[in-house]
């Protein structure tokens, strides 16, 4: 199948490379302009399925919403339009959609939010593998996974945790280890959790879970709230 293309224009070589990188790990063909010239001449030879604006080029303040309406005029309203911009107030967002923007994106960009914003208007290839599944008998059997987490976090409420894996939430989770021991000064603890939350950590390309303390449980929050008061001197 065709690689969808998508061509970007922003005067900031990094805010580019971020687009690109992004976008080729999702298997699109990723073209980044500078100028407003070369972004024209691409525009006009190239099969383009997406294109991301930025709101400002230079020192010319709006130039991103003439771009926007030269390109309205020559191509129609069928191709997406993003507007990219570091500023959020409503007055920008308003004026980039009356001059023919389809979506408008905040920097830094998010590449979660991005990849959202396109699936709106064209197919997004997951670049995960799928994971594997194994039909488990059937049984009253409980059913237990062991894998390494490293603890990237704790508060007074709870404790967050990082890995190569997914765990959804909800999962029921038993921490124990050198760190969980230290933390709770108690060797050989097994610590019971369950996933509140799960996300997938950008920075990292790894996956973050936090688990929420019992607050039922007054002798796990001292514990915490006393760990945290000695390591934050």
């Amino acid at each position: 199948m065709k690689k969808k293309t998508i061509l970007s224009i922003d005067d900031d070589p990094t805010t580019n490379l971020i687009i690109k990188t992004i976008l080729n790990k999702y298997d699109f063909n990723s073209i980044t302009t500078e100028k407003p010239e070369d972004f024209l001449s691409i525009l006009k030879e190239t099969e383009v399925d997406l294109c991301i604006i930025d709101l400002n080029l230079g020192a010319q303040l709006g130039a991103g919403y003439q771009l926007i309406q030269a390109i309205r005029n020559v191509k129609g309203w069928e191709l997406p339009l993003f507007v990219l911009s570091s500023r959020s107030q409503k007055e920008d967002i308003a004026n980039a959609l009356s001059f023919g923007a389809t979506d408008f994106l905040f920097k830094p960009i998010d590449d979660v939010v991005l990849l959202d914003r396109i699936s709106q208007f064209i197919d997004v290839t997951d670049p995960f593998s799928p994971l594997p599944y194994f039909k488990l008998k059937k049984n009253k059997g409980e059913a237990k996974v062991n894998f390494s987490q490293a603890i990237v976090g704790i508060s007074e409420i709870g404790i967050t945790i990082e890995g190569e894996g997914l765990l959804a939430k909800g999962t029921h989770v038993l921490l124990n280890g050198k760190a969980i021991d230290k933390i709770f000064n108690n060797p050989g603890m097994d610590l019971s959790l369950t996933v509140s939350n799960a996300w997938r950590e950008s920075s990292s390309e790894k996956y973050r879970a936090f688990l929420e303390f019992d607050a039922d449980n007054s002798d796990l929050l001292s514990q915490a709230k006393s760990f945290i008061e000695l390591n934050s001197n």
